[in-house]
């Protein structure tokens, strides 16, 4: 798996009275943010998995997923993570989804939304790989 690294970012406001300024964060309740990809070459692999690491934040509402695209345009949700719904203490976490579903596509799009419940915590991702998950691979 190839190719050269691009991300986009976009964002949606929830409607309200406030500045309308362009950031990744989804800021007060109902914000959305995204981060896109570029085209991701699958043409020879085998068993595609995307691991990631988000940071979790005991009692937030914040929503995240892991949207995944064969054509470039629509996006499906294939992975997501309601804060409300974990538990434990704050802390980086690890998430794994396994792309063997999306073969033979030559080639994948994938997109992070993450949905503000609050203004008062962000959602942060971080070390986004995704490998190609052999047989024979040591870990």
């Amino acid at each position: 798996m190839g190719g050269e690294s691009l991300w986009l970012h976009a964002f949606r406001i929830a409607p309200g009275p406030r500045r309308r300024t362009p950031h990744l964060r989804a800021q007060y309740k109902g914000d959305e943010a995204y981060l896109y990809s570029g085209k991701i070459d699958l043409s020879k692999a085998v068993n595609p998995v995307v691991e990631f690491y988000y940071y979790y934040v005991k009692g937030s509402g914040n929503r995240l997923s892991l949207e995944v695209s064969t054509d470039g345009y629509r996006f499906d949700e294939a992975l997501a993570v309601d804060f409300a719904a974990e538990s434990g203490d704050n802390g980086w976490r690890k998430a794994t989804l396994s792309l063997a579903d999306k073969l033979p596509a030559d080639y994948v799009r994938l997109g992070f939304r993450a949905v503000s419940d609050d203004g008062l915590v962000s959602t942060h991702i971080d070390r986004i790989v995704l490998r190609d998950v052999l047989d024979y691979n040591l870990e």
